[in-house]
């Protein structure tokens, strides 16, 4: 897969998902945390990463494909300089 497939493919995937996943099943599946819904509604690991989940849906669909390709780019540059 070429960069612009890959950074396609994860943006479709994390929107996808965003909309698919409850809370829960984000904890279980993405996480790997494993409790009864009444104590994963009150684990601040997971209440904290499902917040920033629904950052990173939010934040990736503010730029398009060719604008986060040009961040990887510049960010690959100024790396190997």
């Amino acid at each position: 897969m070429n960069k612009p497939e890959v950074i396609k493919e994860f943006k479709q995937a994390v929107s996808n998902l965003n909309w698919e996943l409850n809370f829960l099943t984000f904890c279980s599946l993405i996480l790997e945390v494993e409790k009864e819904s009444e104590l994963l509604q009150q684990d601040q690991y997971c209440l904290k990463k499902w917040q920033q989940w629904q950052q990173l849906s939010s934040s990736l669909s503010a730029f398009d494909g060719e604008t986060i390709e040009r961040i990887l780019r510049v960010y690959s540059e100024r790396k190997s300089s």
